[in-house]
Parts: structure tokens; C-alpha cells; sequence
């Protein structure tokens, strides 16, 4: 509803990406007037404090936004940063709607990336440890 609201686009397509987030099909230019408006929501806007809390979110780290070299690699490095960053979401979205997924980190293309397979154990593990903090025994 607020990507129909703020791109102006009501029949809008829905799509699912490689990691499983939503991706809307909209013409560039109702594009850009969404972007426009996620940095700068109208005054009624009904999510315009949510939207207030990412953009600071992201103009205080951007390279959560477009990585150093990839932005899951950056958050997976300790328990501390994954612990961290979910705990300062959950000031937008409640914790219980929210999810550690390592799949971009792992295989952004067909060919997948180079990641050793201790690597990618290393990486899980810490996934699970920041999990097992923020969550505890719960699944």
C-alpha cells in the first residue's frame, strides 16, 4: 500500500528477488518519485516517522546500504554487529517480524559466490550464535 501511495502506481506488479524480497514492477519515473519520497515523505504521509527512522539509519551507516563489497558480508562479521543492527530495527519493525537470512551473502548470482566452505560455516555459525542472543531458544 505505501509503494502504491508514494509511487502513484496502483496496479502494481509484485515480484519475489534471489533473496526473497518483494520487488515491485513500476515505470522509472514512479521510480523515482517513490525514491523521492521514501527521503522525503509527504507531511501525511502514514509511515513517514518509519521512513524518518531508516533514512537516518542509512545516512548514518551506508554502507549497510551498498556494502563494502557486499552489505551482508559487513553485518556477518561478529554476533555483536548482527545483535546490534536487529536490536536498532526493531525500533521500526517489532522484533518478532524479524529475521537473520545469510542467502544474499551466499549466492547473489547463478554461479553463487567465492566463499570457501569454512567460510561459509564461520558465517552460519554466527548467524546462529546472533540468533540464539536476540532470540534465545525460540524458533
Amino acid at each position: 500500500e505505501a509503494v502504491q501511495r508514494m509511487s502513484g502506481v496502483h496496479d502494481l506488479g509484485v515480484g519475489v528477488d534471489g533473496c526473497g524480497v518483494p520487488v515491485h514492477a513500476v515505470p522509472l519515473r514512479a521510480m523515482a518519485t517513490l525514491f523521492a519520497r521514501i527521503g522525503s515523505p509527504p507531511a501525511d504521509e502514514p509511515v513517514a516517522e518509519e521512513l524518518a527512522a531508516c533514512m537516518r539509519a542509512m545516512r548514518a551507516n551506508p554502507y549497510l546500504v551498498a556494502g563494502r563489497d557486499r552489505a551482508d558480508t559487513a553485518l556477518m562479521e561478529t554476533v555483536e554487529g548482527l545483535e546490534r543492527r536487529l536490536r536498532e530495527a526493531s525500533r521500526v519493525v517489532p522484533l518478532e517480524r524479524l529475521a537473520l537470512s545469510p542467502q544474499c551473502g551466499f549466492s547473489t548470482s547463478v554461479l553463487g559466490n567465492r566463499i570457501s566452505i569454512e567460510d561459509q560455516r564461520r558465517k552460519l555459525e554466527v548467524v546462529v550464535r546472533a540468533a540464539k542472543a536476540i532470540w534465545g531458544g525460540r524458533t
